[in-house]
């Protein structure tokens, strides 16, 4: 009798969730059914075409259904995806105030309260809080910090054997990851002496784990998640990366304990005030704690968050470029042609790379072809109207800023071909202005784009004057995966040559 009982509620919960899910899907239904979707099975959706594959596979897989096919529909599950990718709807999600939230899986990162992972409410005041700390004053004082860190690195690269083959990105990132913490913490890491070795390891290793459990829909609800051996991997690899912030931000409050609280103002730094020495992120960030503005949990994640997507981009960008000059030797020498053209100090100056146009078209070329996030995403607050459906509310909106940089459209009869020329002026004016977007885009754009800008030009400054490289890789022998980020399966591997003046 009780077993029956039991039977009877089991089926007529389930009857009720079925029942549930068909009316949950038959409503949204209604918004896309004419859009093309990809292949589904009932209930799971279209989770099954990435069971099993490793994350160069799944991005090949997703490439594959989206190239020219949005707004596309993908069911994971009971939850509506819609991808886009076509300018005029990148501009619409981005412009939205509708828009500015972030998806769930960005809580699957450590830092989850952090400028690029936290929702509009979270977002929003402490965007305005920490813009003035990224002024171009401010950014003006790291730039001996930027130039101290690449001279380490051509001591470095100049020990090597000539036309040794090495992958730079193994040295980028060491380099970037110095100047990060450098100037957002004032601590010196010293990772390219090879010191610090497990914060390294542990910024390598975060974002393939949580790459693997976005597309693996059964690891999303955390208790699942609790019980695998994924989880007790990031868990120590995040508290890796805290234990280091966590320890300077002490070290920074008993300093600021020992000081008057009436000495600190609110963070309102004037664009026209000059530095006489780097002004450290974490250091304003003890201004706003010490009156009241951030607690000490937000000044860990926004360290972090600075940390992790700081030296992520620039390492990736950095690596990606000296491959596409050691690919095309030519448009290397017209590099170099330019930076030798104009005069300069041992210390690379704002003045003297604001001068480097045709160095500035190579980078923007390279971040068109390999968008360091080639995939973010968004959630509606409400119904939204973009070119070809309504997107109802609530819906996970993955914009493909890969295959939007990569549109003939936009981009001619070869998008996916190299070519710094897509980057004169008049190419510029004639594009749409959201068909290129290499720090997202719109009210949420990235913060330290401007940080990432100087660092990288000074950084490809110094490695080209002293050294030539060169590669046997085509364009069309590259393979991706997708880690959160963009990554080149093959590894940036080039031979490194001294140049003679």
């Amino acid at each position: 009798m009780f077993f029956s009982t039991f039977l009877l509620i089991f089926f007529t919960f389930l009857l009720y969730l079925l029942m549930k899910y068909n009316l949950h899907k038959e409503r949204l239904m209604k918004y896309v059914k004419h859009l093309p979707s990809l292949p589904q099975l009932p209930f799971i959706g279209s989770g099954y075409l990435f069971m099993g594959k490793n994350t160069k596979e799944i991005f090949n897989t997703f490439l594959e259904y989206v190239e020219s096919k949005t707004p596309l529909v993908v069911w994971l599950g009971p939850k509506l995806h819609i991808i886009i990718d076509k300018p005029e709807d990148m501009q619409t999600i981005l412009l939205s105030p509708k828009c500015v939230d972030k998806p769930y899986v960005y809580r699957f990162l450590p830092n989850q309260n952090g400028l690029v992972t936290s929702d509009a409410h979270v977002w929003k005041p402490n965007r305005k809080l920490f813009n003035p700390t990224f002024n171009t004053n401010i950014l003006k004082s790291f730039v001996p910090i930027f130039n101290k860190k690449t001279d380490i690195l051509v001591e470095k690269l100049k020990l090597l054997p000539d036309e040794e083959y090495i992958d730079i990105s193994t040295y980028m990132f060491a380099c970037t990851l110095d100047m990060v913490c450098a100037t957002s913490l004032g601590y010196d890491l010293e990772m390219q002496k090879d010191k610090n070795k497990e914060f390294l390891e542990s910024m390598e290793n975060m974002l393939p784990l949580v790459a693997e459990r976005a597309v693996k829909i059964w690891l999303h609800p955390t208790w699942i998640y609790k019980m695998t051996s994924a989880y007790r991997t990031q868990k120590q690899l995040g508290d890796r990366l805290f234990s280091i912030t966590r320890r300077i931000k002490e070290e920074k409050q008993r300093e600021y304990d020992l000081k008057n609280i009436n000495s600190f103002n609110d963070i309102n730094i004037e664009e026209s005030k000059e530095f006489s020495k780097p002004q450290i992120f974490i250091d304003e960030l003890m201004k706003l704690w010490k009156t009241g503005k951030v607690s000490e949990s937000e000044i860990e994640e926004q360290v972090i968050t600075i940390i992790t997507t700081g030296n992520e981009t620039s390492s990736l960008v950095l690596s990606n470029t000296i491959l596409m000059l050691a690919m095309y030797p030519e448009h290397q020498e017209k590099v170099v042609a330019e930076l030798r053209s104009i005069p300069r100090e041992s210390e690379i100056s704002l003045e003297y790379i604001s001068q480097l146009t045709y160095l500035d078209m190579v980078v923007k070329e390279v971040m068109r072809l390999f968008p360091v996030g080639p995939l973010l995403a968004r959630n509606n607050l409400a119904d939204i109207k973009i070119s070809n459906c309504i997107i109802p509310a609530n819906t996970f909106i993955v914009m493909s800023y890969f295959t939007l940089h990569r549109d003939p459209k936009s981009w001619g009869e070869h998008p996916n071909e190299f070519n710094p020329d897509n980057f004169l002026p008049e190419r510029i004016a004639a594009r749409h202005p959201y068909a290129y977007l290499p720090f997202c885009g719109g009210t949420r754009n990235c913060i330290g784009m401007k940080y990432a800008w100087i660092s990288l030009k000074i950084v490809l400054t110094k490695l080209l004057l002293n050294f030539k490289f060169s590669s046997q890789l085509k364009m069309e022998e590259i393979s991706f995966r997708w880690d959160m980020t963009l990554k080149v399966e093959n590894g940036q591997w080039v031979t490194v040559e001294k140049r003679v003046e």
